[in-house]
């Protein structure tokens, strides 16, 4: 997608998207605070990272034992 001002923007995933929506929506409803949602995003992203970092270094080492 491009944006004028932005330029290109990659967006993420419809699972990530609906995730984060829904924590928008919970926190905009007041069910649960702000300050709990954007820890609980931060943990989302940190978590996907590391995750994305094994699964890659997982390739790699299987790329140089082959």
């Amino acid at each position: 997608m491009t944006l004028p001002v932005f330029g290109p923007v990659t967006l993420p995933a419809t699972e990530r998207l609906a995730f984060y929506a829904g924590l928008a929506a919970v926190a905009a409803l007041g069910i649960v605070d702000w300050p709990v949602v954007a820890v609980i995003s931060v943990g989302h992203l940190l978590a996907e990272d590391q995750r994305n970092r094994l699964l890659r270094d997982f390739g790699l080492a299987l790329q140089e034992a082959a």
